[in-house]
């Protein structure tokens, strides 16, 4: 059968047309005329409004109309529309033009030949007909192209006029009054069957029902509170543990096809974005409640859900399919929710041929799995493989759909992420030359986002917030770090006129030994292009009037601070001030400008105070604000502004806890607030000024303060559990508490959260198994090889709070003196990285880690091998997944190898990691390719245990010469060496300086001079050829006071082939060549 296609356009409003695409049978193209045309709009007028909704809740389904001379086939499908319609239209005289005459009265004038041009836009819908003669036994016949199917037929009234419907209009008709009521019931009851079963009776009445009269009806009965309040309440209770994922799965199904309809009728449009997202991350809260995350833990789990919901879905009948739309809310729940295994399958269920129908539905959906991956999986030491990026493009080139403004923006931000600005820069002038992304805000702060993480890691971090491993050096020690104490701090700057407004530092902060002024001095070129082409890119959004917001400003801002130009920066943030409308906006800007260009909040306050009296645009905003504002944003005491001016000296508190305590943790809504809360006070330092107003006691470095610290971290998890007893068996919180609670003694009343986190470091839980035995039975979600490595460090290692604060006291008396002991400051995250995650622990070789204090980790020893065991299984089947053992395991249990002295497991464990780093991950293009054990510090981890196990192997006097070990030994030598090198080049994992100066130390401290010898001229030869920075190697040493290296360098010759190292040498000596 062939039919002939014809287009239409039918003008709708004073400016705007629709496009009508009309099939027509080639034997009736003859038959179909403008008055047949006219016939059919006539009658199908009264639908039209029905259809369009339909197309916006993602349906694509036909409805049939039959007369008495015709039948037509009927539908408005999504369109991307392109460019404007000029109409020529007679200009008609007016009054002010012709007084002589009436308006009304006048004809129009055409003598003259006078006519105006209007431009009409087509309409994002397009009316499609598919008209035929009247056959009383068949239906329309519809080309098989448009893939569309007739779910609705109607009969025309005798006279031709619109279709008469079974049932009266909505408001009364008795099916659907139960309906509404069933809705308004279940926001009651919680019931989410009771919402279901509203759902199904409106889906079934919309076949019998004017539909635009329905959802009319509904929109007034339901308005966006009683919406939201359903749906908070319908949130069911499912049974943890029970887990059964068929039961999860039902319940996901019906709670997003409720929400689709839910939103539907509640007409949000995008002036109300901020309630259309507030209900959309609903999903994600119904999803982290229903899906327990040990129903997704491995991709074949995820993969099985989604075929649970896709078989729903086939076996229900069309309007209670899974539309576009539907699995756009499941790819945002699974997003929100943490169940991100599920968003590729998800996406795999959109792209099949029967879901790709609605382009536009298929582009919003596309857009936001591009985002999800780009946000979650590209960053610092991960990136998602490209070719993820690149099939998301190829499934909407495969489909002629064009990229949205959406796509542009995160492909931009993908490309700065990723260090390739070049790329970001094309796909930016690819933008500007689409009209609807050339005014859209997204693309050009995210273009400022790329040029940050771009050249992140090139800038000097002067102004990085610090992180706690030493006190910031504009502090004086042991003093506290926050707002509190502000007036006694301010007591120090005598004369307030004499502060440099213009200061790098900020507004009032002045600091002598600031190195942003040398910094700015000498800016790197890169940096400077890059400030050229943000400042033209933000003069391009001025002179085009697009509109700059918060978020431009601050993506600006931080730019500039990166590229070391402060001067830039505050002239911006002046401009934004007064640009900016809101005061909330202005205050969240000031706050973020501030903590950015200072170190300390006693520096943030001091840069505040100079504003506010430099700048009348920010006094004013200041004086606007609220108490409550001005206290938890600012740290401001009592939000006392006057007070704050006149640099009033504090009144005196007495106690920290009980009130004073409860109050900051009250202010908290989430639970990773409240683990921030607590790593801030075991750190005695609040480096990023999340909670202004806390006056947090520090730890000495002779050990002062560690009770009084613990107490209130003890006071502080009562609080917690007062104000939310679950946020105990947040992971988070477990994480920070893990090492803190054992030490403390426990109380009588405490709550249960408290229990479990002993429980998990007590005798109870003394392995992996274990430990995620009690995780799961606790239902504690989303927890991670993370917080598996925090166990791992407690039990196994014993680096508990108390253990820190005893080893750094030794280290402090031993290394700084008396003077430092006495009045340094501690900080507890130092710590974790330094043992249990550092490279190489050399500190007295010859007698730590043979044995000699194995009293603890002997015993744990079993216990490690069942660990690694189970967490190399889970490695084997998904590398990615919760239990996956990553580079920081590896050291942990290399440790423990070390000090149980147990080197027969040494051996095996070392030959699983190199096989694990062997292995792949899925061959699945939609998940990104990351190996958590391709990373060089798990070969400095290596370098250290052949070392030590060298060492225990003369001292127990072996047999075999260590020197020629053969491979698979693991001891420091000849073929361990080649053999870890050689595993690095297969894993493309970059040699580096710190490994090979590493490898060198470690010859030296057991005698392999040839070994040392042969890769200090690697690591000379490198730093020649520009590979390795000039001076690494004297500089390694010297730092760590070991003997100089000689004078003269080595010959840049081939590398001699020692007695005891011929690979070694032939390896070494191959790379040489290949970069000489």
């Amino acid at each position: 059968m062939v039919f002939v296609k014809q287009e239409r356009l039918l003008r709708i409003s004073k400016s705007s047309l629709l496009q009508v695409h009309i099939y027509l049978q080639e034997s009736n193209v003859e038959w179909f005329t403008d008055a047949i045309l006219q016939e059919v709009l006539q009658a199908i007028q009264s639908a039209l409004p029905g259809k369009v909704a339909e197309c916006f809740k993602g349906i694509k389904s036909a409805s049939q109309l039959k007369t008495r001379a015709l039948q037509v086939a009927y539908y408005v499908d999504m369109t991307d529309p392109q460019g404007q319609v000029l109409v020529q239209e007679l200009r008609v005289k007016d009054e002010d033009e012709d007084g002589a005459k009436d308006q009304d009265d006048e004809s129009p004038d055409t003598s003259k030949g006078l006519f105006t041009y209007n431009a009409l836009r087509p309409a994002r819908n397009t009316l499609v007909l598919v008209p035929e003669p009247f056959d009383a036994n068949n239906d329309v016949a519809i080309p098989d192209l448009l893939n569309v199917e007739i779910a609705q037929r109607c009969q025309a009234t005798q006279s031709g006029g619109p279709p008469e419907f079974e049932a009266q209009r909505s408001a009364s008709n008795p099916r659907f009054q139960r309906a509404v009521g069933l809705l308004t019931e279940s926001a009651r009851s919680g019931d989410l069957e009771t919402a279901w079963a509203a759902y199904i009776e409106l889906c079934d009445l919309e076949g019998t029902l004017e539909q635009t009269d329905m959802m009319s009806e509904l929109h007034q009965a339901l308005p966006v509170t009683t919406i939201r309040s359903i749906l908070r309440a319908i949130h069911p209770k499912f049974s943890h543990s029970k887990g059964d994922a068929d039961e999860a799965a039902q319940s996901v199904y019906m709670y997003t096809k409720i929400l689709n309809y839910l939103l539907l009728v509640s007409r949000l449009r995008k002036a109300e974005r901020s309630d259309v997202v507030a209900l959309q991350l609903a999903m994600g809260q119904c999803m982290r409640r229903l899906i327990d995350s040990r129903l997704v833990r491995s991709p074949e789990d995820a993969q099985g859900f989604v075929q649970r919901l896709e078989q729903m879905s086939m076996n229900s009948s069309q309007p209670l399919r899974l539309t576009l739309f539907d699995l756009r809310l499941l790819v945002l729940g699974a997003w929100k929710s943490q169940r991100h295994l599920l968003v590729p399958y998800l996406y795999q269920l959109a792209c099949k041929q029967r879901m790709t129908t609605d382009e536009s539905g298929f582009q919003r959906l596309s857009a936001v799995v591009l985002s999800f991956y780009v946000r979650e999986y590209t960053g610092p030491g991960e990136c998602v493989a490209p070719s993820v990026v690149t099939g998301i493009l190829e499934d909407l080139n495969q489909r002629s759909i064009r990229l949205s403004s959406h796509h542009y923006s995160m492909l931009i931000l993908y490309f700065g992420k990723t260090n390739n600005m070049d790329e970001a820069l094309r796909v930016l002038e690819r933008a500007m030359d689409d009209p609807a992304s050339r005014k859209t805000e997204a693309i050009y702060y995210n273009t400022f986002r790329a040029f940050a993480c771009s050249l992140a890691p090139q800038a000097e971090r002067q102004r990085q917030p610090n992180d706690g491993l030493e006190p910031p050096s504009v502090l004086d020690p042991g003093r506290s770090n926050d707002g509190l104490d502000y007036i006694d701090e301010l007591d120090t700057v005598t004369d307030y006129s004499t502060i440099d407004y213009n200061a790098p530092a900020g507004y009032g902060a002045a600091q002598d030994d600031d190195p942003a002024q040398a910094e700015q001095a000498s800016l790197r070129p890169e940096h400077v292009q890059a400030a050229r082409i943000c400042s033209t890119i933000f003069q391009t959004m001025a002179n085009h009037n697009i509109a700059i917001s918060f978020r431009t400003y601050r993506e600006l801002i931080h730019c500039m601070i990166q590229f070391g130009m402060y001067d830039k920066a505050r002239k911006i943030f002046e401009f934004a001030v007064d640009s900016l409308s809101d005061s909330e906006v202005k205050a969240h800007l000031i706050s973020f400008y501030l903590r950015l260009v200072t170190r300390s909040p006693h520096q943030m306050l001091q840069a505040l105070h100079g504003a506010m009296e430099a700048i009348p645009s920010i006094n004013a905003v200041m004086h606007s604000l609220s108490k409550r504002t001005l206290v938890d944003q600012f740290g401001i005491f009592d939000g006392d502004l006057q007070a704050f001016m006149e640099r009033r000296r504090r009144p005196v508190v007495d106690g920290r806890g009980g009130e004073f305590l409860s109050r900051f943790l009250c202010q908290m809504h989430k639970a990773k607030h409240a683990a921030d809360f607590i790593r801030c006070m075991a750190a005695g330092n609040d480096p990023r000024g999340q909670f202004p107003g806390f006056n947090f006691l520090p730890l000495g470095s002779d050990g002062s303060g560690l009770a009084a610290v613990e107490d209130e971290i003890a006071a502080a998890c009562r609080a917690i559990g007062s104000v939310n007893g679950k946020w105990l068996k947040h992971v988070d919180v477990i994480y920070n508490l893990l090492p803190i609670l054992p030490d403390i003694a426990q109380s009588q009343g405490e709550p249960d959260g408290m229990s479990f986190i002993r429980r998990l470091a007590g005798s109870e839980c003394v392995n992996v198994e274990q430990l995620v035995a009690l995780l799961d039975s606790a239902h504690v979600e989303n927890y991670d090889i993370g917080l598996v490595n925090q166990f791992l460090r407690v039990k196994f290692l014993g680096l508990t709070f108390r253990q820190y604060v005893s080893e750094k006291v030794a280290a402090a008396s031993q290394h700084y003196g008396e003077t430092l002991r006495r009045d340094g400051v501690m900080f507890w995250p130092s710590f974790m990285y330094a043992k249990s995650n550092g490279a190489m622990l050399l500190a007295d070789a010859s007698q730590a880690g043979l044995g000699s204090e194995g009293l603890a980790a002997r015993a744990v020893l079993a216990e490690a091998v069942g660990s690694w065991r189970l967490m190399a299984s889970a490695y084997r089947k998904s590398p990615g997944g919760c239990l996956s053992p990553d580079e920081n395991t590896v050291g942990i249990l290399s440790l423990v190898c070390i000090r149980a002295g147990g080197w027969e497991f040494g051996r095996r464990f070392w030959g699983d990691v190199f096989r694990l780093v062997g292995s792949r991950a899925s061959s699945d293009s939609l998940r990104p390719a990351r190996q958590p054990l391709q990373c060089v510090r798990v070969y400095k981890h290596y370098v250290y245990y052949l070392m030590m196990a060298y060492l225990a192997a003369n001292r127990d006097r072996s047999e075999i010469s260590m020197v020629e070990a053969p491979s698979g030994w693991h001891v420091l030598g000849d073929n361990a060496l080649t053999d870890m090198f050689l595993a690095m080049e297969r894993g493309g994992v970059e040699v580096t300086s710190g490994l090979l100066c590493q490898a060198i130390r470690a010859g030296f401290e057991v005698g392999l001079i040839d070994v040392s010898s042969t890769l200090e001229q690697w690591q000379l030869q490198r730093e020649r050829c520009g590979l390795a920075p000039p001076g690494f190697l004297r500089q390694y040493f010297a730092s760590r006071g070991l003997p100089d290296i000689p004078e003269q360098l080595p010959s840049t010759s081939l590398v001699k082939d020692p007695s005891y190292c011929h690979r070694l040498s032939s390896f070494v000596e191959q790379q040489m060549q290949a970069f000489s």
